[in-house]
């Protein structure tokens, strides 16, 4: 060793600068703590984390009046209950070799709900002040007039029995299943207080058993079927393969088409009229 290593060695240490990009980074999950009306606060507590990048040491957390934090190392807690203030700063510092401190800080602040405001006044009626109204009866049948196209009645009152042809009296709801046709029709109507008049409209299917199809025209357009269109006695009837009979009542006068040809009976097992091959 010579003379000149020893009086490095004896010399106090360098300080070299931090190293290029070094930084200290201080994160918050919520810099909030929200206050209901009732004091109580959300969430309990709120956590501080340091991060150091390229940057050796200790990092020393502080928090300014009213705030005491909780934690060790590069991680503190605030508890909302230890936190007597309306704002606080928390401050993360570390003083690097080269004697320059970097320093981070986070504010948080109780945020609380104001007291309930004064009820606001009732807002102005709708069209008048008018209210709907509605009302139902049951018809034998299927159909009522359409006209009048309304009716005016004083106060809340029903339509006057017989207004569209029906026969009952109009009540405020369906009160049973209607039987095979029957049809309970519902009006609609409006209330205006200032006249103390109810306008009721032409009525309209509400809930209807319509039961078999002999109860109503129907256009069906094309029909098609894959099976055996008849009669309920059977003296009418029509196959899908294209086959048809056609009988007189109980006697024994029909006529049939069927795959062999078409054939007139007068009563007897042999057709009095035959177009096609001999019946069988």
């Amino acid at each position: 060793m010579n003379d000149r290593d020893v009086l490095l060695q004896a010399t106090s240490p360098r300080l070299t600068a931090p190293e290029a990009g070094a930084a200290l980074i201080l994160t918050v999950d919520t810099p909030v703590f929200h206050v209901s009306t009732s004091g109580a606060g959300a969430p309990a507590a709120v956590n501080f984390k340091a991060t150091q990048i390229n940057l050796p040491g200790t990092v020393q957390f502080s928090c300014s009046a009213g705030g005491v934090l909780s934690g060790s190392g590069n991680t503190r807690s605030l508890a909302y209950s230890a936190m007597s203030v309306q704002q606080v700063t928390v401050t993360a510092t570390l003083l690097h070799d080269s004697g320059v401190t970097f320093t981070a800080q986070q504010v948080v602040n109780k945020v609380q709900d104001g007291a309930n405001g004064v009820p606001g006044s009732n807002g102005t009626n709708g069209s008048s002040g008018r209210s709907a109204r509605q009302c139902f009866t049951l018809i034998d049948g299927y159909a009522l007039a359409f006209n009048p196209a309304s009716v005016t009645v004083p106060g809340d009152t029903y339509p006057p029995v017989g207004t569209w042809g029906e026969t009952r009296a109009w009540g405020a709801a369906i009160n049973g299943a209607p039987a095979e046709r029957q049809v309970w029709f519902q009006s609609s109507g409006s209330y205006d207080p200032v006249t103390n008049q109810t306008v009721w409209t032409t009525p309209f299917q509400s809930y209807a058993k319509f039961g078999s199809l002999e109860a109503i025209s129907t256009k069906t357009g094309a029909l098609t079927f894959s099976d055996t269109c008849k009669s309920a006695n059977g003296n009418v009837v029509i196959n899908s393969d294209g086959t048809f009979f056609l009988r007189s009542g109980a006697s024994a006068n029909r006529i049939e088409i069927n795959a062999k040809g078409f054939y007139a009976f007068n009563g007897g097992a042999k057709p009095v009229i035959e177009l096609g091959w001999p019946y069988e």
